[in-house]
């Protein structure tokens, strides 16, 4: 409120980014959002993502949440040309899109992909995100009870 009421700040041109308090974003993560902003034709109702890895505890999860992992992961830095990548966790967005998709919801527990979903509604169904050749790491659930527990969570 102070950027846009007091400074008089575009809230278009004011980006925010959104992350998990384990993440660790590549030294260059801000510089290729702003970057990839200013490429888009009209970047303000887009969100902005980095692939995501989670390399830091890799080896405390077991086959079956590696291999979970690994395929996530993948899918995440390599998505086809046609798939809409949907930000896991971590991303930004313009202070304006923000308030146009209604901030986001504390009920929710995966409002990273209900904001994404939000996005995509007002964009009519376009494509909304934009992956940056930033990494982003996160740290993995590593036991199956652990990750049972956090999908209860996220109903």
């Amino acid at each position: 409120r102070q950027l846009v009421d007091m400074r008089g700040m575009d809230p278009f041109g004011v980006m925010v980014t959104i992350v998990d308090a384990d993440s660790v974003l590549s030294d260059t993560y801000l510089a290729h959002v702003e970057a990839a902003f200013w490429e888009q034709p009209d970047g303000r109702r887009l969100l902005y993502n980095g692939p995501l890895n989670v390399y830091r505890n890799f080896a405390e999860a077991g086959l079956l949440v590696q291999s979970l992992e690994l395929a996530r992961c993948h899918q995440d830095m390599f998505h086809g040309i046609f798939a809409v990548p949907h930000p896991y966790s971590n991303y930004s967005l313009t202070l304006g899109f923000a308030s146009e998709v209604g901030f986001w919801t504390p009920d929710v527990m995966p409002e990273d992909i209900h904001t994404m979903n939000k996005a995509m509604a007002i964009n009519f169904g376009s494509r909304s995100s934009v992956t940056i050749p930033a990494l982003i790491c996160n740290d993995l659930v590593p036991s199956i009870g652990d990750r049972y527990a956090q999908a209860k969570r996220h109903q």
